[in-house]
Order: C-alpha cells, then sequence, then structure tokens
C-alpha cells in the first residue's frame, strides 16, 4: 500500500482516518473527495461527527468526523466498537470475547464494545457521571479508577 500524495488523492481506495493533533483543512478536503469518488473509508472509532474530547477534556480533532459531514458517507468503523474489533480481540487473547472484560473510560467507544462482544464492562469514572448513561448502554460494573480492580481479583 502506498500512501497518496494530496495533489493525486481523487485517486486513493481507500481513506483511513484517526484522531490526530494537527491536520490541514486541504488534507482533509483531498480525503473527502476521495471518499465521494469511492475510495472506501475506515477509521478506528466513530461516534458521530460532533465535537468529541480527550481523557483529559480538551477538544479532540476528529478526521472521521469532519470527512464523514463533508462527504455525507459514515466510515466503517474497524476499531472501538466494531465486529472487526471483538474478532481481534478473540484472535489475540485465544478467548471468546463473552468471556473477557472490556475495561475504560469510554462508554460510546470501550463499554459499546464490551457490549457488543457480549463481554463483562467495567467503567472507569475519569470524571464520567455513571448516573447519566442512558438505560441500556451502561457498564456492569462502575469503578473510580483501574486499581479498585486490583482490590477485587
Amino acid at each position: 500500500m502506498t500512501l497518496a500524495p494530496e495533489a493525486e488523492a481523487q485517486d486513493a481506495q481507500v481513506v483511513t482516518a484517526l484522531h490526530v493533533d494537527d491536520i490541514a483543512l486541504s488534507v482533509l478536503e483531498a480525503a473527502a473527495r476521495a471518499v465521494l469518488a469511492g475510495a472506501a473509508f475506515l477509521t478506528a472509532n466513530y461516534v458521530a461527527p460532533t465535537p468529541a474530547c480527550t481523557a483529559d477534556h480538551q477538544p479532540r480533532r476528529d478526521g472521521a468526523a469532519a470527512i464523514a459531514k463533508a462527504s455525507g458517507r459514515r466510515p466503517t468503523v474497524v476499531g472501538k466498537p466494531s465486529r472487526a474489533a471483538v474478532h481481534e480481540v478473540a484472535q489475540r487473547l485465544e478467548l471468546d470475547p463473552r468471556r473477557v472484560a472490556f475495561i475504560g473510560d469510554d462508554v460510546a467507544m470501550d463499554i459499546a464494545l464490551g457490549r457488543l462482544a457480549g463481554g463483562q464492562t467495567v467503567l472507569v469514572r475519569s470524571g464520567i457521571d455513571a448516573d447519566r448513561i442512558p438505560a441500556g448502554r451502561g457498564p456492569d460494573l462502575v469503578v473510580d479508577g483501574v486499581a479498585d480492580l486490583l482490590e477485587m481479583l
């Protein structure tokens, strides 16, 4: 696979969008044009084309959301949460994913991945108000920090 120069992006067969610290508007435009021209559109995770924040509550630049908004196409998720990620967990751990505890601080990504896999889910609070999670989307367990899990072992 070769990374296409921006000037040749319209000929790209695949656009992969990830979270980045800095990206030029011209690169986002070229990626959106490639998607409109028929390139496959992949991303590691995708919640929606709305502002997102990092764990330290700082704004995150989301290339996938920008490209989705510009192209009118949703990306295929190959990270959290996706069947591709569930399959990868099962293969790497050599376990049925229903026997895995999925632990994280993001309900839309980490907990959703665990629910998709049918495994146990543990939300690490990290400033998240667990009482505000919509019914049916919440974790099996909520802890204040990962150290709390060690005490349970």
